[in-house]
């Protein structure tokens, strides 16, 4: 038996093949987005008030090697239902997140989810071979290294002014004739605190340093 290889390659069409691939796309476009597997709510960055949401259908077969997979933006797109397409349910549903990205940049707004991004990431292209990704992954990953770094170095700079704080509160403490116990309790409590927060660290680091 012939070994079936991986290779994905282009289908050519003739007139009348795409015509009736354009008919059916519209007999499946007609039900819209269909059945929701995903939504998500995004606020203006400045502007909490204002919010848009996002709406994922599921994927939907067209033919064989041929599907799309609707979304919407509501409050952006006045265009209504856009679509992405794919050779397969997941091809489709990839490149569907890419086009909200695309149409989310397209605005020039800046849309929040969690931290300071709306969530949708770039996507690595995969059509340019395995060499081409393995670079990209590996500056992302150097890059991801760095801001680790950028904040690790931060936390230091933290526990070393608690430690300053505690310093002082200590000499404080020391002059006093009859330092209360509360006092004790407390400066025990952030010795502790301080202690658990430089092993953190440090397990951080080592981890970064791998």
């Amino acid at each position: 038996m012939k070994k079936r290889t991986n290779d994905t390659k282009m289908t050519f069409r003739s007139a009348v093949e795409r015509r009736a691939l354009d008919r059916a796309e519209r007999r499946v476009k007609k039900a819209g987005l269909g059945r929701i597997i995903a939504s998500r709510v995004l606020h203006e960055e400045n502007a909490r008030d204002d919010e848009i949401t996002v709406v994922l259908g599921a994927p939907r077969r067209v033919e064989a090697d041929h599907w799309l997979c609707p979304f919407r933006i509501q409050g952006i797109v006045e265009s209504d239902i856009e679509y992405g397409y794919g050779v397969d349910a997941v091809q489709a549903l990839l490149l569907a997140l890419a086009g909200v990205r695309y149409f989310l940049d397209q605005t020039k707004r800046r849309f929040i989810f969690l931290g300071n991004d709306h969530g949708f990431p770039i996507q690595v292209p995969t059509e340019y071979g395995k060499k081409f990704e393995e670079r990209v992954e590996r500056a992302i990953h150097r890059e991801w290294k760095r801001v680790q770094f950028d904040r690790l170095r931060k936390r230091w700079a933290e526990i070393a002014d608690v430690e300053a704080r505690l310093k002082s509160a200590k000499a404080y403490v020391a002059r006093r004739p009859q330092p209360s116990n509360f006092l004790k309790r407390a400066i025990g409590r952030e010795e502790a605190t301080i202690k658990t927060a430089k092993k953190a660290a440090r397990a951080w680091e080592a981890q970064l340093r791998k």
